[in-house]
């Protein structure tokens, strides 16, 4: 299935962009996703509402018709989605910042 949406999702113009990585935000690395067909079109930054839960993994789907218009780019909130899994590999949520 993510080999199919890769497929189907796949962003290929010349000024396209197909990111995600993590970013430092309040002095704390938090994960972010920027996918468009056109850096220069407006940026339309999603919050999910969480917690414990992201809409990444599923949203391309419901966001692709929008990358045409927009950089999409969404942000996961502290303890949710690939922020838990760093969290969990770094010690934990409670670990000084």
């Amino acid at each position: 299935m993510r080999a199919r949406n890769a497929r189907d999702y796949a962003i290929s113009t010349t000024n396209g962009i197909d990111e995600g990585r993590y970013v430092t935000i309040g002095g704390i690395e938090q994960w972010v996703t920027i996918r468009g067909e056109d850096r220069s079109n407006p940026v339309l930054l999603f919050l999910h509402g969480g917690p414990g839960d992201v809409t990444n993994p599923w949203s391309f789907v419901f966001f692709a018709p929008w990358e045409k218009y927009f950089t999409v780019v969404q942000w996961d909130q502290e303890g949710g989605g690939q922020n838990a899994e760093k969290d969990r590999t770094s010690g934990g949520e409670d670990d000084d910042r």
